[in-house]
């Protein structure tokens, strides 16, 4: 059966008891005309996400596999160990505090790429809910080249389905986020469709890794660029923004940020000539509210 499977559902989970149940439901409507699997990489929970887990597997033994963790592996090496074991010839992504809304998500990615054989990949507007509501993803359909993707995330990871070809033997670097370099890497291989379309839910909650993410795990990042350095067909100038909206992103998010590392990374940004009166005042005033709080706790 397995050569027959068309779309690999990638979905990792960790501590996810509260939300995996409707992950997985939002996987088990699609209605297609074709075999579809489910890969789930269990990453050791202390919670009850694994038992649920198991019961899916027990009552959909055929649609799903599931990859049980020994120890915690982390968010990035259990992503890497459930992808690589997805067969099909599409991939598509969704963790396990997310979910899909749409019963014909796949089916409608599937028959886009099908029928456009110059994209790598495709991706949609998301809803977003929990500590956050509203839209997630552009205003409108269009498409995406690489340039779009050095100084935003146009997307979430939930709507984003791709060619596993291009993946094949890929040797991920050491980083923090494992989707900012699958859309910067499959942006290099051809262009990304966005749709307006919502027909995914963008879960955000206080126990998602951006509400503990440290400068030092958002550093690793910077491994993408050097990951990319030898590839002569991505212009210098596009490298040059990925790194600067990267550097931003390091102030801006991480939780935990202190002076040194405040100061030599603005440096950076200056150096690259990367930063507006108005990035400065804001990240400024962003790492002086963090240390306060720091402070105060």
């Amino acid at each position: 059966m397995k050569n027959d499977i068309l779309v690999s559902v990638c979905m990792i989970t960790y501590n996810h008891e509260k939300y995996i149940s409707q992950a997985v439901e939002g996987v088990l409507m699609q209605k297609t005309n074709f075999l579809i699997e489910l890969i789930i990489g269990e990453d050791c929970s202390t919670d009850n996400t694994r038992n649920i887990c198991l019961e899916y597997k027990e009552k959909y033994p055929d649609i799903i596999k599931l990859l049980l963790s020994e120890k915690n592996l982390g968010m990035m090496q259990n992503f890497i160990t459930t992808l690589q074991s997805c067969t099909g010839k599409y991939i598509a992504l969704c963790e396990g505090d997310d979910y899909w809304t749409d019963p014909h998500k796949l089916q409608k990615q599937v028959d886009f790429l099908e029928e456009n054989l110059e994209f790598s990949s495709i991706a949609c507007k998301a809803k977003l809910i929990g500590n956050l509501s509203g839209d997630f993803g552009l205003e409108k359909s269009r498409i995406l080249i690489i340039n779009d993707f050095t100084k935003h995330r146009p997307f979430h990871t939930a709507s984003f389905l791709f060619r596993k070809k291009y993946i094949e033997g890929l040797q991920f670097p050491q980083i923090l986020s494992s989707d900012r370099f699958l859309y910067f890497f499959l942006a290099s291989k051809g262009n990304i469709y966005y749709s307006e379309e919502i027909m995914v839910i963008y879960r955000k909650h206080s126990e998602g890794l951006s509400s503990v993410v440290t400068f030092n795990m958002m550093k690793k990042d910077l491994n993408i660029i050097e990951f990319f350095k030898d590839d002569n067909s991505i212009p210098s100038e596009t490298y040059k923004k990925l790194k600067i909206h990267i550097l931003k992103t390091m102030i801006q998010y991480s939780t935990k940020i202190n002076f040194r590392q405040f100061i030599t990374t603005y440096m950076q940004l200056v150096k690259l000539n990367g930063i507006s009166y108005s990035d400065s005042f804001k990240l400024t005033k962003n790492f002086l509210y963090k240390a306060i709080i720091s402070r105060l706790k």
